[in-house]
């Protein structure tokens, strides 16, 4: 961040991307979809986002 910690300056990152990593690392499938007590499907985040592999390999 920027010396005030308002600005992102380096590595931004998507909070869909920060989900599947979390997911990824709780042993969570973020891709799969899940079904509502009323039968609506229901996604963490969308099958197609990544995870950002570089923040697990810290």
């Amino acid at each position: 961040t920027s010396e005030s910690g308002m600005e992102v300056v380096d590595q931004p990152v998507a909070v869909n991307r920060l989900m599947a990593t979390v997911c990824g690392a709780l042993g969570i499938d973020h891709t799969r979809q899940n079904m509502s007590n009323i039968g609506r499907p229901i996604r963490l985040v969308e099958p197609d986002v990544e995870p950002i592999r570089s923040l697990l390999l810290s």
